[in-house]
């Protein structure tokens, strides 16, 4: 962090507090000093702080007032703590919200032909160009210090935090997360977090840990062809709940290690039943000639019910290990399996293979 705010506070007599409560103004300066240096309040009293850029943060330290390495010191956030400086918690956060890359990020450099590494530019603009190359997930750092710019929306591949199974540290891997979260603090943005499941996130330590693998095949679009194949499993299989609920759990205890990567937090997004975004959705399509997948998802039990439970589930955990925050949830509206809670599937033809209504659609029947 640029700035390093170090509060001294000595306190006087409760009793002149109650006779004359006060205001203390504390500025933040460029280098980081700040004056006064040394605040005597009363308790009453109230301090209010003037930053000097949307860069600087106030965060809570332990610190006994001589030791280095103050900025490794910063407290774990607690919705508890009275002494909470890092100030109210964003909510319902309006602007301008940027992308991260899922994969390779990318450099601005002088346009020509071709990038360095080959294969054509993203975008030409004058004299520069957008090419792939940077750290894998990192969004340029001429995006993060934009100053239109409200937020990133960080996203993440479930396959790539959590690395195997289980709940130990071992088990992930967070480099991306907090390289970008700290930038988000150091230029005074907030941050959306998604992590995604589907067909390019899905761990495959899955299937060796008590997941059903489902070989399936979709595109997400009424496209020629069967679309991309892909071993999925399905979220209304307890056993994968459990290992994405754990993923859940690690990443919000993770981010309240540190009271500023937390209060940069603006929304947390619901997920774990993708298809190749972060939208909501799962392969759905049975066309002739191609894999059925709501087929094979009915033969493994999903039902609309068992979805809208693993929904419950997640909203409920969410609100618990993400305290002060908001959800938002992205979905493709007509994206999931038409199975009924009978197990009957939507048919190549558009039928229903039981005979019984489908989810989402009026009521059709094969012809007789």
């Amino acid at each position: 962090m640029k700035s390093r705010v170090f509060i001294v506070v000595m306190l006087s007599s409760v009793m002149s507090s109650l006779l004359c409560a006060a205001t203390v103004t504390v500025k933040v300066n460029s280098d980081g000093s700040f004056s006064p240096s040394i605040v005597t309040i009363s308790s009453g009293d109230t301090i209010e702080w003037t930053l000097n850029g949307p860069g600087d943060s106030i965060i809570p330290v332990s610190w006994d007032g001589v030791s280095g390495g103050v900025c490794s010191a910063i407290k774990p956030y607690s919705p508890t703590d009275p002494n909470d400086l890092t100030g109210p918690m964003p909510l319902a956060v309006s602007g301008i919200f940027t992308l991260s890359p899922i994969d390779l990020g990318f450099s601005v450099v002088p346009a020509s032909s071709t990038c360095p590494g080959g294969g054509a530019p993203a975008a030409v603009a004058g004299s520069q160009m957008l090419c792939h190359g940077g750290q894998n997930g990192a969004t340029m750092d001429v995006t993060w210090q934009d100053p239109s710019l409200t937020a990133v929306f960080i996203r993440l591949l479930w396959r790539d935090v959590q690395i195997a199974p289980g709940t130990a540290d071992s088990s992930f891997d967070f480099t991306v997360l907090d390289r970008e979260v700290n930038k988000a603090v150091k230029n005074g943005k907030v941050y959306s977090l998604a992590i995604r499941a589907g067909d390019d996130g899905t761990p495959s330590w899955l299937f060796t840990n008590g997941v059903t693998a489902l070989q399936l095949q979709d595109s997400g679009e009424d496209a020629e062809g069967c679309g991309t194949r892909m071993t999925l499993g399905t979220p209304t299989e307890i056993t994968y709940q459990n290992h994405y609920f754990d993923l859940l759990r690690k990443v919000a205890a993770h981010l309240k290690t540190r009271a500023d990567w937390y209060r940069a937090l603006a929304y947390i997004k619901p997920s774990g039943a993708n298809l190749q975004t972060h939208e909501n959705r799962l392969p759905k399509r049975c066309s002739t000639g191609c894999i059925c997948n709501s087929q094979l998802f009915a033969q493994r039990g999903y039902t609309p019910a068992g979805l809208y439970a693993f929904y419950q589930v997640q909203t409920n955990l969410l609100a618990a290990e993400f305290p002060n925050k908001t959800m938002v949830y992205a979905l493709i509206q007509d994206g999931f399996p038409r199975v009924n809670g009978s197990g009957g599937y939507e048919t190549s033809d558009g039928s229903s293979s039981g005979g019984g209504p489908l989810p989402g659609a009026p009521n059709r029947h094969k012809p007789s």
